[in-house]
């Protein structure tokens, strides 16, 4: 998140800048109680992104997982059709039927594991034929396995994604605080320091110049030859 990045960089200037004109006894300033807050919501930021970044990675390797778990599923359901086809021939339309083999493709975890538990079932009814063609008892076991593997990562990827929605929502919100506090900060600036141009320059914002860029980037270019001036 480059806004977030950005805003903790100017931050964490401010609050340097903000030191240096730490208010004493005998000149004036920016408080140490209002440094405090700053840094306290600077803080703030950099520990819910954090946690909000761990959530997120949470997310992604138990995607990553399932993706895996669903290879290894398919290939199992593979190698009990191909154990099908030998032990009853291709000819043998009801086993092919019942085998789904030939069927629509398997996209969603949730078919997935429908599927396995279907092909658990009919593998062990005919394991006597399937285990002459090939398949084991370990496989027919398998379907069960995979199948609980896929089901408990789904409730956990689900939980997972609710906490990367929450750590989101506080992590937005503590920016929120964290901008608050810089704009406070400024204001006391431009009070205390209002006769000291050359001071306020250090309490400025900083100048990203990467969103500026981009920004340009994006505006429309002019027309080749297009001038203000009319009647040329």
């Amino acid at each position: 998140m480059e806004k977030l990045y950005f805003t903790v960089q100017d931050a964490k200037a401010l609050v340097g800048t903000c030191t240096k004109y730490l208010k004493t006894d005998s000149t004036e300033g920016i408080s140490q109680n209002d440094i405090q807050a700053l840094q306290v919501a600077l803080d703030g930021v950099v520990e819910k992104d954090t946690r909000q970044k761990k959530a997120m990675e949470m997310v992604t390797n138990f995607t990553e997982f399932q993706k895996k778990s669903m290879d290894v599923g398919l290939a199992l359901i593979r190698k009990t059709q191909n154990a099908v086809k030998a032990a009853y021939g291709e000819d043998n339309k009801s086993k092919m039927r019942e085998f789904h083999i030939g069927g629509n493709g398997i996209r969603t975890v949730k078919a997935m594991m429908s599927e396995l538990k279907y092909m658990k079932g009919v593998a062990t009814d005919h394991k006597g034929d399937l285990t002459k063609s090939g398949l084991k008892d370990n496989d027919i076991a398998n379907f069960g396995a995979i199948s609980t593997a896929l089901s408990d990562s789904d409730t956990q990827q689900e939980n997972a994604k609710k906490i990367e929605k929450r750590s989101t929502k506080e992590r937005d919100n503590s920016m929120k605080t964290l901008q608050k506090a810089m704009r406070r900060i400024r204001r006391i600036a431009n009070s205390v320091f209002a006769d000291q141009p050359s001071v306020l320059i250090e309490f400025e914002p900083m100048i990203d110049k990467h969103y500026k860029a981009k920004k340009q980037s994006q505006t429309p270019p002019t027309q080749s030859g297009r001038t203000n001036k009319q009647g040329k």
